[in-house]
């Protein structure tokens, strides 16, 4: 009897299935198999949008430690990889979010400085103040007003 062309996804699936659920359970090596399966996926969502391999491997690993604490909740009601690719979606989304331009302050013109805020001209300008006060005490009264 000739095999049906679907019969090795069938069977994929079905041993898919179980690294689910045994990953769910806390079964590390069947966690690991999951990551070998989809790791090439993951990536490639990734770098596509990213453009930084190094990036798309953070994201990669962000990517399978969040889908490692959600596995005891995922239910098998849409195909696994569907669900893992909307996982690495999300956390492209918020890589390029982290990501956003910053303005460096290192490359702008800076303001001249006051001279107010240079100590040692501070210190001058209150003992001329001081010296200015005490030369005018010292005249007569008549020429102080």
């Amino acid at each position: 009897m000739a095999r049906a062309d679907n019969a090795p996804s069938i069977e994929g699936d079905a041993e898919e299935r179980r690294l689910i659920d045994r990953s769910a359970a806390g079964d590390q090596e069947a966690f690991r198999q999951l990551v070998i399966r989809h790791h090439r996926l993951v990536i490639n969502v990734a770098y596509r949008a990213l453009g930084e391999l190094s990036l798309a491997e953070d994201v990669a690993q962000e990517v399978f430690l969040k889908v490692y604490k959600a596995l005891p909740g995922y239910r098998h009601e849409k195909p696994f990889k569907h669900w893992l690719h909307r996982v690495a979606a999300n956390a492209v989304t918020d890589a390029l979010r982290r990501r956003r331009p910053m303005v460096s302050l290192d490359g702008m013109e800076q303001p001249p400085a006051s001279r107010e805020s240079d100590p040692m001209d501070v210190a001058t300008r209150h003992d001329l103040q001081k010296a200015v006060r005490q030369a005018i005490a010292s005249l007569p009264s008549h020429y102080r007003d």
